[in-house]
């Protein structure tokens, strides 16, 4: 009964596309374990609290950040004084789209089937939990029914660092380079181009080909390109702004290299991207 009356509790506060997000701020964290019929991405942005997520319980501290599916069962208490968690709740179909446009579909640690382990789990580094706890403030400032570009955004980030996450534990990225490559991946960052991503580093260009080479497989430039593309898409599939503009705002100077670089990333054209989406419930 606790479950039922959670879910319909919660069914109008998502917006028209599917999204609900909130901060605690302090408040008293909801202690009594329950699950969701939708998707919930849970970070702590201040202090410390203690996580429980089908049957463990893990003491969290700033940066940590969990991807919660359908039907997990968890709480949280036990918080410090001022702890702040940020909480993202998705209906599954947008999840979903995400999904498989990053061929994730079939990997059974982000699937909403019954889950039998623990969900996805990454601790941020400073500079990324900086830069998520910024993102979290401007999508808190606005009124819910403007918040779903914003949301996309967020929902992005969350699965750029479980993918990161688990990159990093196959290959040791170390954490001044993991930190880096948080700072490129903000969208100002990544229109400026490798001559940005030299700057923020203070390595030669030959000692940054090395890096990205070895704990990437790319190089620094198909690096930024792949970072420009992943905003393009979201404002292909998001806004009303013309290509031109989107094609300058991610930092190409040339709109037909623009375009094939899109085509090549996705396999379909920016103006097919942006037919396919359906409205209230568009691609991520």
């Amino acid at each position: 009964m606790p479950h039922r009356l959670l879910r319909a509790s919660m069914a109008g506060c998502f917006n028209a596309d599917g999204y609900f997000f909130q901060q605690t701020l302090g408040r008293p964290l909801m202690g009594t374990p329950h699950s969701h019929d939708f998707y919930e991405m849970i970070c702590v942005l201040s202090g410390s609290c203690v996580h429980s997520v089908n049957g463990a319980e893990t003491r969290c501290a700033e940066g940590d950040l969990f991807f919660l599916r359908p039907s997990d069962l968890h709480a949280l208490g036990g918080q410090t004084e001022g702890t702040n968690v940020a909480a993202l709740s998705v209906i599954p179909s947008e999840v979903e789209k995400f999904l498989c446009a990053y061929g994730l579909s079939d990997d059974p640690a982000l699937s909403g089937a019954p889950p039998t382990d623990a969900p996805p789990h990454v601790r941020l580094h400073s500079g990324e939990r900086t830069a998520l706890g910024a993102l979290c403030d401007r999508l808190f400032a606005l009124p819910a029914a403007e918040r779903t570009p914003l949301c996309r955004v967020l929902l992005g980030e969350v699965f750029a660092a479980i993918i990161k996450g688990r990159d990093q534990s196959e290959s040791a990225v170390p954490p001044s380079f993991a930190a880096l490559l948080a700072e490129m991946n903000q969208p100002v960052n990544a229109a400026g181009g490798v001559g940005v991503f030299l700057r923020l580093s203070n390595f030669s260009h030959a000692q940054l080909c090395r890096l990205t080479r070895k704990y990437l497989g790319m190089t620094p430039r198909d690096y930024v390109n792949t970072v420009r593309m992943k905003y393009a898409w979201e404002l292909v599939v998001s806004s009303e702004e013309s290509y031109e503009a989107i094609c300058e705002a991610v930092g190409f100077s040339s709109f037909s290299y623009f375009c094939r670089l899109f085509v090549k990333t996705y396999g379909i054209t920016p103006a097919k991207a942006r037919k396919s989406r359906s409205p209230g419930a568009r691609t991520i």
